[in-house]
């Protein structure tokens, strides 16, 4: 209702200690700084409320300065607002107006306190009617299941990404129709997982949020929209994604230990869950350092996380490996060139044993955490084979490809006899924008073999050379902190050349946000 408005998203809640009651922030059409505190009642807010509980907040909200790095100008004091669905008895407001007054009396107009009650917020809801609801759904059953849902365990991705196929699978004839689907979209992922985000799953909360940013890209591609009109709702979708992973992850760091319920029944997947977790958290924290967001101290809280966890981390198929591939640049970051050196040997190594180890699961990427662990315990050994898919990797072109980059000769030398060995599979789309669907019905897949007798200058050629064209949508590489959480939860859209383009982003941690 606010991007309606004029007023452009600069910042949304996390809840944290730091937000001195900033639940939103804006520009409006006008480039003034409005902040906004969202507070939830039920029926009439009372002057008791207001004094005891509520007055304290709202100081915070006038006095404080804002805040932000998009925010350039300081000259002018904010605009506050506190927001309810719920109204004010009388004396509430006679004690509103009483503070604006005292105010100007003493010289000070630039603070006050605006308020936006239940029947201006319906009033700017009928504004919009129809572009605010998602009123184009062609499938509500599934809508109301994930709505129904219990909120636990980690998303649905075949099941969601058709709820969003059903939204966004059109081309549109008017900018005003695109918009209006878009955001029309956005609250249908809201409400799709507010059980997720009422039960405090953060994890899953961004695992949707991160599939609708994927299908918002599509829809912007084939219908070749600018920037204006998703610009919003895409940097609604950065920070809800990252707002969830640096939940998760104080709820981590702060936590005692990661077992989660039984210790016996946990033991079978706590590594995968850690490594899984590992894979969110090192995401963040390359985020944080491609958008310059966040101090040093905050970096190093997730880097000393992940490094007291790193024993932990077990590759439970080739859907692990964009985890890992994240903690590996991350570390490239830190110039902690041995480290990184290591952690790129030993992933590789894993992907190359797993295959040539015939009794092993080793799922390839179609299959997410849960069912590849599933996959392990499957009776049937025909059904457990075509699982696993032996002999075919869908990721080691690409981790040999960093190991020569990383001009580890003797790393690829000792395992070249293993590598020729095994299938470099690939999907190539026919239609570029499929790269953002999470599942495509055309295209073909690939393979190629490694030569046995080849050389190792021809190796540094071509990861050098070789796949400079990543063949990347421009939505995409433009904005490269949706990389390192896409490949999350799309593993199998990976390519050597998009993979190779991400590694080229990371030259050296000075460099990242320039």
């Amino acid at each position: 209702m606010l991007a309606h408005q004029g007023h452009t998203i600069l910042h949304l809640t996390r809840h944290c200690g730091m937000e001195h009651g900033k639940d939103v922030i804006t520009t409006d059409g006008e480039g003034r700084v409005c902040e906004f505190q969202l507070k939830k009642a039920d029926g009439k807010i009372k002057l008791s409320k207001w004094q005891n509980e509520l007055l304290g907040q709202v100081m915070q909200l006038v006095y404080s300065p804002v805040a932000h790095p998009s925010v350039k100008d300081y000259s002018s004091h904010h605009h506050s607002y506190f927001v309810t669905n719920g109204e004010f008895e009388e004396e509430v407001f006679r004690e509103i107006d009483l503070l604006n007054k005292d105010w100007v009396f003493k010289g000070q107009p630039q603070y006050k306190i605006n308020t936006i009650v239940k029947g201006q917020l319906l009033n700017w809801a009928n504004e919009l009617k129809t572009d605010l609801l998602p009123t184009e759904i062609r499938d509500f059953k599934l809508l109301l299941e994930f709505y129904l849902a219990s909120g636990q365990g980690i998303l649905d991705r075949e099941k969601f990404a058709r709820l969003l196929d059903s939204h966004f699978e059109r081309k549109t004839k008017s900018a005003s129709q695109s918009r209006r689907i878009i955001s029309s979209g956005a609250l249908l992922c809201c409400i799709a997982t507010s059980t997720f985000t009422n039960h405090e799953n953060h994890i899953a909360t961004a695992e949707a949020w991160i599939m609708f940013t994927s299908y918002l890209m599509k829809f912007c591609e084939v219908n070749k929209l600018t920037l204006p009109a998703y610009r919003n709702e895409l940097e609604i979708c950065r920070q809800i994604i990252t707002n969830s992973i640096k939940n998760s992850f104080e709820e981590a760091a702060s936590a005692r230990h990661l077992v989660v319920g039984n210790p016996f029944h946990d033991v079978f997947v706590y590594k995968p869950r850690v490594t899984y977790l590992i894979g969110f958290y090192a995401g963040l924290a390359l985020h944080e350092l491609i958008t310059a967001s966040s101090d040093a101290s905050v970096l190093q809280s997730i880097r000393s996380f992940i490094e007291k966890h790193d024993d932990d981390i077990e590759l439970w198929g080739e859907s692990a490996v964009p985890c890992c591939l994240n903690y590996y640049w991350l570390q490239k970051t830190s110039l902690q060139e041995n480290r990184s050196k290591h952690l790129l040997r030993s992933i590789t190594g894993t992907v190359i044993h797993s295959h040539r180890d015939r009794k092993s699961v080793f799922p390839d990427p179609y299959y997410d955490i849960d069912e590849a662990l599933s996959a392990g315990f499957e009776e049937n050994e025909e059904k457990k084979a075509g699982k696993s898919r032996k002999g075919f990797s869908y990721y080691l072109e690409s981790l040999l490809m960093l190991c020569v980059k990383e001009n580890d000769r003797e790393f690829v030398a000792s395992e070249w006899f293993d590598i020729t060995k095994i299938f470099f599979s690939t999907f190539e789309l026919l239609v570029q924008e499929d790269f953002f669907s999470f599942r495509c019905a055309e295209g073909k897949e690939v393979f190629k073999t490694p030569v046995q007798t080849e050389s190792w200058h021809r190796l540094q050629k071509m990861a050098h050379e070789d796949f400079q064209d990543s063949g990347l949508c421009e939505i995409f590489k433009n904005n490269r902190w949706f990389y390192p959480f896409f490949f999350l939860l799309f593993p199998h859209r990976v390519s050597t050349a998009c993979t190779l383009w991400f590694d080229r982003q990371f030259p050296a941690s000075a460099d990242l946000a320039e």
